[in-house]
């Protein structure tokens, strides 16, 4: 393969994902800084002594991102999603929340009724 091959693998593959990064960055981040995600989340695992390193942590820390996103659509003056819609978002909550509790029941944290 020549090199202005692999250039032009390269360059369509960093437009698809900057299409992507941009539409999530939309619905994810602000205006003002497009890490504010990453600082929230980072915030928030720390604040509630999230341990990402269980099955149940990971599972609520993605609850958590799906809070976020919705508090940065619905709060922060955002017209619409850009990637996925509203009601995704709140299905995809409920599956992790329910994901945490089949993962802490599987670990013995808590009972089935």
């Amino acid at each position: 393969m020549k090199l202005s091959e692999c250039n032009d693998i390269q360059l369509k593959s960093f437009e698809r994902r900057w299409a992507i990064r941009e539409k999530k960055g939309h619905d994810y981040a602000t205006d003002a800084d497009v890490l504010s995600n990453f600082k929230r989340m980072s915030g928030y695992a720390s604040d509630f002594g999230i341990d990402v390193a269980t099955p149940h942590g990971i599972a609520l820390f993605y609850a958590l991102l799906k809070i976020d996103r919705l508090c940065n659509l619905m709060f922060r003056n955002k017209t619409k999603p850009e990637n996925e819609s509203i009601i995704d978002t709140v299905d995809d909550l409920k599956n992790y929340i329910d994901l945490m509790e089949e993962c802490m029941i599987e670990q013995g944290i808590v009972e089935t009724l």
